[in-house]
């Protein structure tokens, strides 16, 4: 079910969120069902083209999926403490569907171009993500369309920031 709204999402936009926004999947199954899987495959992905040894592998792609993990989960409940002040609707639930499902993109591009190293500039077709976000927000969070901007802006640092310290905190864990 969850990958089937992921691949619809990136179609159908906003016959995804209207439905999301009614009922959005739950913090589990999102995460279980989404993000880890999605993690693995992008981590193995992207580590392989590295020439690392087995166990090199292994503990780089587990950094990898907690760091990604991580950086959705803390940086959607940053953003969730931050929806009243944009006039929205403050849920966590929505707002980690939101953040998760638009992740979608970025995670689809990045498979794809590390398949081949020539296909690296697929990577910008992540960007799409903030389009799926842009949009989200209408309907998760019944965002005004005057503070979308910002707030946009505003989520990707936060999202950009949690992933980097998230991934700098398991580094210093594990090493």
């Amino acid at each position: 079910m969850v990958w089937k709204i992921a691949l619809v999402i990136l179609i159908k936009p906003v016959k995804m969120w209207l439905r999301l926004a009614e009922k959005p999947v739950s913090f589990f199954v999102l995460l279980a069902g989404l993000v880890f899987p999605f993690s693995l495959i992008t981590s193995v992905v992207s580590f392989i083209n590295l020439g690392l040894s087995t166990e090199e592998l292994i503990i780089s792609t587990l950094i990898n999926i907690i760091a990604i993990m991580l950086s959705i989960t803390a940086g959607s409940y940053v953003i969730y403490r931050l929806t009243p002040r944009f006039l929205s609707e403050k849920s966590y639930i929505k707002t980690l569907n939101l953040t998760a499902f638009s992740y979608i993109a970025v995670f689809m591009a990045f498979i794809v171009s590390e398949i081949h190293l020539q296909l690296d500039f697929l990577k910008l077709l992540g960007l799409y993500s903030l389009y799926l976000y842009w949009h989200g927000l209408s309907y998760m969070l019944k965002m005004p369309s005057d503070k979308k901007a910002g707030f946009v802006l505003i989520s990707a640092i936060i999202l950009t920031g949690t992933g980097y310290f998230a991934s700098i905190i398991m580094k210093a864990l594990v090493f």
